[in-house]
């Protein structure tokens, strides 16, 4: 009989924990709602972004990017390439551009 009433105890403990959210007198149905305010200004936030940040497309030259993948996947220090030699890539300048 003892060992029935510590079975029916505990399983009346592990049911009433179930209810113990729905018991908590709350007026939202959710533990996050009721801040609409706040979740309206969230919304008419602008995107600070530009649209071009999103471009992936960003020109570069092959030759520098294989260097560059050559010294990460050797572990070699920057300016220095897998050979050992050191790398003296060009530094090119684009005219200035015409005044509107």
């Amino acid at each position: 009989m003892r060992r029935c009433s510590k079975t029916i105890a505990l399983g009346l403990m592990l049911t009433l924990t179930a209810c113990q959210d729905s018991l908590a007198r709350r007026e939202t149905i959710d533990i996050a709602a009721g801040d609409a305010i706040a979740q309206n200004k969230a919304i008419h936030i602008i995107d600070p972004w530009p649209a071009s940040s999103a471009n992936t497309a960003i020109p570069t030259n092959a030759r520098r990017v294989a260097d560059a993948i050559e010294r990460y996947e050797s572990r070699a220090p920057a300016g220095v390439a897998a050979s050992g030699a050191p790398v003296f890539a060009p530094i090119t300048l684009a005219p200035p551009a015409a005044a509107p």
